[in-house]
């Protein structure tokens, strides 16, 4: 009987271990998926590119910042760049590079709580943010519809398709992208009930089946952070026209800006882009 008591009682200690990381993984989950910088590192100037400060306000009362960069005296469509979750715009400041490459104009946002931007980061603020930004090229900025380019970056995939699947766009790029934040945790975490735990969704294998534009899906066999597997599926339930990259390196690696077929894909797509600006009137 004595053994059965401490039998019991290791049991009651385990569980109640357990229930104590769940709590706190719910308690604290914003910590662990959201990874602001307020400190800007660096601006578009220290590599040569003219901007401007953009300032927007949100659908959630938030006051988001921005830089709106130009590339070419006459560019030929604008990329509207949504970040991952960590860092903020200043340690994206190689996308210009890329976005010169393809004469297009860029505008980079940080979410709530990044940078410069008011409030806080939640499912809601960064769709917000997508929002606000994607009305300010289309009413202040005077960009056709169909020659905005979305490019979302891993969490910030999501966030593109979710605008996307709102509002008529050229194309969009997928980078290092997950088909829900959920099925991220428990990939990491397989002992914890992540599906339960978390309040935001970020549902990026239902949103992607909503998407009618081009796609471009990549991703790298060696990412730590969003399975490959995840890539793919998102890839699969994609409608045409579509390419999808294999990448190399980890998560936050960035050498495939200048791989050759990250390059022909970027090509592809900004070509299926002008082509349909040209078949159909412009949406705004």
């Amino acid at each position: 009987m004595r053994s059965y008591g401490i039998l019991i009682t290791i049991a009651a200690v385990i569980l109640g271990g357990y229930g104590t990381i769940c709590f706190l993984t719910w308690l604290f989950q914003d910590k662990l998926i959201f990874f602001p910088f307020r400190d800007y590192e660096a601006t578009p100037a220290s590599l040569g590119f003219n901007f401007e400060e953009v300032s927007l306000s949100t659908q959630t009362g938030d006051s988001v910042y921005g830089w709106y960069c130009h590339t070419s005296p006459e560019p030929r469509i604008v990329i509207l760049f949504l970040n991952g979750n960590a860092g903020n715009i200043s340690h994206r400041l190689e996308r210009l590079l890329m976005a010169r490459q393809q004469r297009a104009d860029i505008l980079l946002v940080d979410y709530p709580g990044y940078g410069r931007s008011t409030g806080k980061p939640s499912e809601d603020a960064l769709y917000a943010t997508a929002e606000a930004a994607y009305q300010y090229l289309i009413a202040i900025r005077g960009a056709e519809a169909d020659k905005i380019i979305l490019f979302g970056e891993s969490i910030g995939s999501a966030v593109a398709l979710h605008l996307a699947a709102q509002h008529p766009v050229g194309g969009i790029i997928v980078e290092s992208g997950f088909t829900s934040i959920a099925e991220v945790g428990a990939s990491h975490f397989s002992w914890l009930p992540v599906k339960y735990l978390l309040k935001y969704q970020f549902p990026a294998r239902d949103l992607i089946k909503e998407v009618t534009c081009p796609v471009v899906v990549s991703h790298s066999p060696l990412d730590e952070v969003t399975p490959f597997r995840m890539g793919e599926e998102l890839f699969r339930m994609a409608s045409e026209p579509k390419k999808f990259v294999t990448l190399s390196g980890y998560h936050n690696d960035r050498e495939f800006l200048n791989d050759s077929a990250w390059l022909s894909a970027m090509a592809w797509l900004m070509t299926e882009v002008e082509n349909r600006a040209v078949k159909s009137p412009s949406s705004h």
